[in-house]
């Protein structure tokens, strides 16, 4: 999320920038599928997010990986002219998505100092 939208943007190219950025060497064949989300009717002015689909696990797992260990990448590091923030997730369903609001309330109204969600999706 936080990636900037362009008119007939190539989302691959996107993508391949958001790799470059996290210094993840990304190849256009460990890529499924890729496309932007619905708009958020909650926040009609942020970009859509976007989703995608890597072939192999490991691919999706070290490109996590290289976003955790650059901490943050903004916008402007893929050569955009905002300095949006860009965070790299895993597409949680819906339920899951609830259960984790109600796990980060929970670490904060508890001064837990880390909750995290495993490659697999476990909190």
């Amino acid at each position: 999320t936080g990636v900037p939208e362009a008119r007939n943007e190539d989302i691959f190219e996107v993508v391949k920038r958001v790799a470059r950025a996290v210094n993840f060497n990304l190849d256009y064949s460990m890529i499924d599928a890729a496309h932007r989300l619905a708009k958020n009717p909650n926040k009609p002015e942020s970009p859509r997010g976007i989703i995608v689909k890597f072939c192999r696990r490991v691919d999706m797992e070290g490109m996590r990986q290289r976003a955790k260990v650059k901490r943050w990448v903004n916008a402007g590091d893929l050569g955009y002219q905002s300095d949006n923030k860009i965070f790299i997730n895993l597409s949680l369903s819906r339920e899951s998505r609830i259960l984790w609001n109600e796990v980060r309330k929970f670490k904060d109204d508890n001064n837990f100092k880390f909750a995290w969600i495993t490659n697999s999706g476990k909190m």
